[in-house]
């Protein structure tokens, strides 16, 4: 079971691998100064993908993954940061941004900084609360800040030291599809248009398993995961 598992994964990542080509789209007003290192490069599964340019520097990847289909848009919105990525799947949608610091820090470890923020507004509702405006982040935000930080900081080389910031907001969540692991492969994204060295794209996906069949289930809706006897979150390359 688990080697089968394994290998279903792995042809999800290996499709998920399109999101390298949204990197050589990058528009013009990202490249504030030169990328300092080379982006690893693997072939996705042909007929997974098409990419859209406009003249007006937008660009749009489409994915399909798990019988659904993933956009990617960048260059309309967030042009002075580093990296801008707007991520959807169905009417669930991401707005996802990386910086960076011109300047090295004298440290020994990678500063990386990963805020997500989940709102009320996302959803169509308001606070019932006293405190209407953003207060420290919810036990759930940190734990997918958690999710999202795990499988990108091995990712980034080696020596690289400038202070970092990926900064992820839920502007839309439709009910049904979980915005966790769209959050892992959008930040991928991001850093890829950017000049942070990731060594090769990640891809997140959840894993359900139908109780009738047996069969799994890769990003399953909300109605499908709450009969799943398994809920698994994965992150990986083509290379797993």
């Amino acid at each position: 079971l688990k080697a089968k598992m394994k290998a279903r994964i792995k042809a999800l990542f290996t499709s998920l691998a399109a999101l390298q080509c949204i990197a050589f789209l990058k528009p013009k007003s990202y490249q504030t100064h030169p990328k300092p290192y080379k982006l690893s490069l693997c072939e996705p599964i042909e007929d997974s993908y098409r990419i859209e340019t406009e003249s007006n520097g937008k660009s749009t990847l489409w994915v399909d993954v798990g019988g659904r289909t993933l956009r990617f848009e960048t260059g309309r919105i967030g042009k002075q940061a580093h990296g801008s990525v707007l991520s959807r799947d169905g009417d669930t949608m991401i707005y996802t941004t990386a910086c960076a610091e011109k300047k090295p820090g004298a440290l020994d470890f990678v500063p990386l900084k990963i805020d997500y923020q989940e709102r009320f507004s996302s959803a169509g509702m308001t606070s019932g609360g006293y405190n209407k405006r953003d207060g420290r982040p919810s036990e759930k935000e940190v734990l997918v800040g958690r999710l999202i930080d795990r499988p990108i900081r091995p990712m980034i080389m080696e020596g690289w030291t400038h202070e970092t910031q990926l900064l992820l907001w839920v502007v839309s969540y439709d009910g049904s599809r979980p915005p966790e692991p769209l959050s892992i492969t959008s930040a991928s994204a991001a850093l890829c248009l950017s000049q942070v060295p990731l060594k090769r794209p990640v891809a997140g996906v959840t894993v359900a398993m139908n109780s009738e069949t047996g069969g799994f289930i890769v990003n399953p809706d909300k109605s499908e995961a709450d009969k799943s006897p398994l809920n698994l979150t994965m992150a990986g390359t083509e290379d797993g």
